[in-house]
């Protein structure tokens, strides 16, 4: 009997060891990261994308308070523990979208920025901002909601094309080389608000696009690789939302739908040209979905309830809701007042951490759910000081940008090494300041980490790194 005790003490312990030892293991911790403060203005995200060493980019719009425009775009990246690394601003024009990608080997982005001028390939990195191939003028105006690459390298993007008096409106289809060339583009006609949302490869080198052209129905189409349609499937529906989500099923041939129904969200399965209902997740749950994913072992839907919250939900493989996690703002609207919603707002890791972004005319956050979904919610988070010091490129060569808010407009930053010596303090002008690199001498200093301190009541710090 007291062997059998000693037995049962000793998997209670070890039980509790490996508890909390998950509890501490940084790949399954979650956070909440607060973008820098617009003033004037509202930003929403528009794309999440997961790196392979767990860091996450996230591509967000801005939105100014006098009318909807989107006068720049912003790409932000933070390292695995949801410490922010670097933030860069891209111009943009009036209902210009942007659309991640990926990342290659070196740690450059790639994405494709569409203005009702042109449509560009660009690849971001330490270097700055480099155009791949030449601008490609599209017909009409042009709006993306989703791009990937194929296997074979191509990039493929869908969205939504209008004439500029708003008359006519289609759903396109894009297809680019890796050097940025046109292979093929495709636009199906439809009514007021025809536009494709999101699309999935197929292993036969064809894809699957999610669409609505018109009437009381939204299409799944099959496509060839030229942009000629294979196939059709409509599926009925009695409201519109966000389109239909696409995301393949873990190990298997098909691929499972999301899209607004009138009892919540359904969840459907789609395989050889036809679908099977699944189940409906209640509206009081999920009331619309913008980003689907499907794991070995769950799903999990990104979307609205409400007009003013956002939510991820984590569902069973039979559509049990594990978990709901909400955040306030109107993310949603912002992006969806002329552009099409994004389809790419969540990332899942192989560990089921969930990875997120929400913004509007509330403050933007980044967040990283772990697989209980238990992370501290935004009203009990405050926003980390050092989130309204930021800088650009870290690491820095020869130039760092460095901005913050209006409250240190005229006050001064300083530069110390890692012996705490003072090496330059800065003026800063209009919230900003330049560091060529160099110390108070003019002599370049050398390759290493530098702390930056702004010379104020609050004293924020921002940890630099140098390269020659």
């Amino acid at each position: 009997m007291q062997k059998l005790r000693f037995v049962a003490l000793f998997v209670l312990l070890l039980n509790g060891i490996l508890y909390l030892g998950a509890q501490s293991d940084p790949a399954l911790s979650g956070y909440v990261y607060y973008c820098r403060e617009l003033y004037g203005g509202s930003r929403a995200a528009r794309s999440v994308y997961l790196c392979l060493d767990r860091s996450v980019i996230v591509i967000s719009d801005y939105e100014a308070d006098a009318g909807f425009l989107f006068p720049g775009h912003f790409i932000t990246k933070l390292d695995a523990g949801g410490e922010f690394m670097w933030e860069s601003t891209l111009p943009g024009y009036s209902n210009s979208t942007v659309a991640m990608v990926d990342v290659d080997a070196e740690g450059g982005i790639y994405f494709l920025c569409a203005d009702p001028d042109a449509i560009q390939l660009y690849r971001l990195s330490l270097s700055g901002r480099e155009p791949i191939g030449g601008p490609i003028v599209p017909p009409c105006n042009t709006y993306f909601s989703k791009a990937l690459r194929t296997d074979g390298g191509d990039i493929v993007a869908v969205g939504q094309s209008r004439a500029a008096d708003g008359d006519e409106w289609a759903a396109c289809y894009y297809r680019f080389s890796a050097q940025g060339d046109s292979l093929a583009s495709a636009y199906w006609p439809g009514s007021s608000g025809a536009g494709a949302y999101d699309l999935a490869l197929l292993d036969s080198g064809n894809l699957l696009v999610s669409c609505y052209l018109s009437g009381n129905s939204q299409s799944v189409l099959e496509v060839n690789p030229a942009g000629e349609i294979v196939s059709t499937y409509d599926v009925s529906m009695s409201l519109f939302g966000f389109g239909i989500s696409i995301s393949a099923e873990s190990g298997a041939q098909t691929h499972l739908l999301a899209y607004k129904s009138s009892g919540g969200v359904s969840v459907a399965r789609f395989a050889g040209g036809s679908s099977e209902h699944l189940f409906t997740v209640p509206g009081s749950v999920i009331e619309d979905v913008n980003s689907l994913v499907v794991t070995q072992d769950n799903i999990f839907l990104c979307g609205i309830r409400g007009l003013s919250e956002g939510v991820v939900v984590k569902l069973d493989a039979d559509g049990a809701v594990e978990w709901a996690r909400y955040q306030p703002g109107d993310n949603a609207t912002i992006c969806q007042d002329w552009t099409p919603a994004s389809k790419s707002l969540l990332a899942v890791d192989d560990n089921g951490c969930a990875y997120w972004s929400w913004g509007g005319h509330a403050p933007q956050v980044i967040i990283k759910l772990p697989p209980d979904g238990q992370v501290q919610t935004v009203d009990e988070v405050q926003i980390p000081v050092a989130n309204m010091l930021t800088v650009w490129p870290n690491p820095m060569k020869t130039r760092l940008s460095i901005k913050a808010d209006p409250s240190l407009r005229g006050e001064s930053v300083e530069v110390y090494n890692i012996r705490g010596e003072l090496v330059r303090r800065l003026k800063m002008t209009d919230s900003e300041a330049i560091w060529d690199g160099r110390n108070s001498s003019g002599v370049d200093c050398p390759s290493g980490v530098y702390l930056l301190r702004s010379n104020d009541v609050r004293n924020r710090v921002k940890k630099i790194s140098k390269i020659n």
